[in-house]
């Protein structure tokens, strides 16, 4: 835990960096051990060589020198006539004796090749110079004298007595130093065969593979479960599982990494909790929304169904009132034929005067009925004007979600596509009620129009009465005169004929109604559908939001 809390400090180049490091280390250190012990090995084999090739040549050349000498003093003695004379023979023999003692007084007893020498080594080399020394000073002492005298039998006496043992011990010596020097020289043959620097060399060699390997287990876990544990908690996100947790300790990488998965988590998260939240209210508006569009709807067809009716009972009245007319035309073609005279002056003044008073009527009805079509067609513009808001506030929360599904990037595409058709449906059903807003509009200008025109002719109208009832005043003896019958058939004639005339500017206007109220229908079932389709890509998208595991 320790080491994984160290590692998880620092980044993972410094890492791979240390473990490297720590391997190439490990390398060096067995390069170097196989080094040192190749040099160990040749400076033993260079002493070997030095041992062999300076020290005991030498001695044994010595060893040989005195040898010749003492086989040759030996023969001298053993000849009777020996083929040298003795000057020739201390000319011969005197100068190897002296290069004999020379050789063995400069022998170093401290050095053996270019070792420093053992105490054994050292007391043989100090008895070889010793006996050397005593057997050159024994010869120049004791048989060099009597050579000199020519006393070959006094020479060969001391030679025996005095010379040869001392050359004898002085050989034994040589004997003993020549062995001392092989003693060395197994010595540093052992040495360099020792296994011990081998075994050494396997040893850090086996430690060096040991801890590269657990170096390389150690980054190798560390790496792997730290990206494990990335892929694990990554693999949450894309099957929209947030609910998960993640400690981001340390400094390096994976912990940076960690620290932005865990950002990100929280992002989309409180991101989709908010889209939830929009949806849900949006869907309960357009349940409002959806109930009003279903009242219009019951509203428009009613309206349509009384508008037909109505227009249908107009049609029958027009039918009967021109019946009517008709019969009123011949009994006054009955009467005209009785008091025809009469009639004329009082048929043309009672025209002007039932006109008159038949278009004051007509005027009335038609700006009662004006006035009754501008109140439904302020009704229906409220309506509408109620539709296009909904519509601008589904629009609006349609552009506030394409917004937060824009911050999603992938993650919110599906839900930009919906968030785009609910605009484009929004946007027809603002488009359909600007249209139906300006055809209201139009008839409310319109019939505000004829409505003041209608005030207008009212004013005439009555103006016109009056004075026609000053001409009625004046010929009304000529009236008294023309027969009740004639009089009560033109009353009627004229009634049949007003009622005629407003009965059929009353279905004509009711068709128009009927007309319009069958578009708004059409346009309310049009919006009633948008919303059903609307609220069809809300449940969709809720049951896409449904994919999601959300921390609350």
């Amino acid at each position: 835990m320790v080491i994984m809390g160290i590692l998880s400090n620092i980044s993972t180049r410094l890492k791979l960096f240390i473990g490297f490091g720590i391997v190439v280390a490990l390398m060096v250190g067995v390069s170097a051990t196989g080094v040192i012990s190749t040099l160990n090995s040749q400076d033993d084999a260079k002493q070997i060589g030095s041992v062999l090739g300076k020290s005991y040549g030498r001695v044994a050349n010595t060893q040989t020198a005195l040898e010749t000498a003492r086989n040759a003093l030996t023969d001298y003695f053993s000849q009777d006539n020996p083929e040298k004379t003795t000057a020739e023979f201390l000319a011969f023999i005197d100068p190897q004796l002296k290069k004999i003692g020379d050789t063995a007084a400069v022998m170093n007893e401290n050095v053996i090749g270019t070792m420093t020498s053992s105490p054994p080594y050292k007391n043989a080399v100090l008895a070889v110079k010793k006996s050397v020394g005593d057997f050159v000073g024994a010869y120049n002492a004791k048989v060099r004298p009597h050579l000199l005298q020519n006393d070959k039998d006094a020479a060969y006496k001391a030679f025996m007595q005095d010379v040869l043992p001392v050359c004898n011990g002085a050989m034994d010596d040589y004997r003993k130093l020549f062995n001392e020097q092989m003693s060395v020289s197994i010595e540093l043959a052992d040495h360099a065969s020792d296994p011990t620097n081998m075994y050494i060399g396997v040893v850090i060699t086996i430690i060096s593979m040991i801890l590269s390997v657990v170096v390389a287990v150690v980054l190798s876990n560390y790496i792997c479960n730290r990206l494990n544990v990335l892929i694990k908690n990554m693999d949450f996100v894309a099957k929209g599982d947030f609910t998960f947790e993640l400690n981001a300790e340390g400094s390096d990488e994976f912990a940076r990494a960690e620290k932005i998965l865990i950002a990100m988590r929280d992002s989309l998260n409180k991101m989709i909790l908010s889209v939830f939240s929009t949806t849900n209210k949006s869907q309960e508006e357009l349940m409002d929304l959806q109930s009003v569009t279903d009242n219009i709807v019951d509203q428009t067809g009613r309206s349509e169904s009384q508008s037909m009716t109505v227009a249908a009972a107009s049609d029958e009245m027009v039918s009967t009132t021109a019946d009517i007319a008709k019969n009123c035309e011949s009994a006054a073609a009955s009467a005209e034929s009785s008091n025809k005279t009469t009639e004329d002056g009082v048929y043309h003044v009672k025209e002007t005067i039932n006109g008159i008073k038949h278009q004051v009527v007509k005027t009335q009805e038609d700006a009662e009925h004006l006035n009754a079509l501008v109140e439904q067609a302020n009704k229906v513009g409220t309506i509408v004007q109620t539709i296009d808001d909904i519509a601008n506030q589904t629009n609006l929360l349609a552009l506030n979600a394409a917004i937060e599904a824009a911050r999603a990037g992938e993650a919110g595409k599906g839900f930009a596509v919906v968030a785009d058709e609910v605009r484009a449906l929004a946007s027809r059903t603002s488009t359909s009620t600007q249209d139906i807003t300006k055809m209201v509009a139009q008839m409310q200008t319109d019939a505000n129009i004829a409505n003041e025109s209608m005030v207008k002719s009212l004013d005439n109208m009555n103006e016109l009465a009056t004075k026609a009832g000053t001409v009625e005043e004046l010929l009304r003896n000529i009236i008294d005169k023309v027969s009740d019958v004639n009089s009560q058939i033109t009353q009627i004639a004229t009634a049949a004929e007003e009622q005629t005339t407003a009965t059929s500017e009353i279905s004509t206007n009711m068709q128009g109604v009927t007309s319009v109220t069958q578009e708004v229908a059409t346009l309310a079932k049009e919006a009633h559908k948008g919303l059903e389709l609307l609220r069809n890509d809300m449940r969709s998208l809720d049951n896409q939001l449904s994919f999601f595991k959300l921390r609350k």
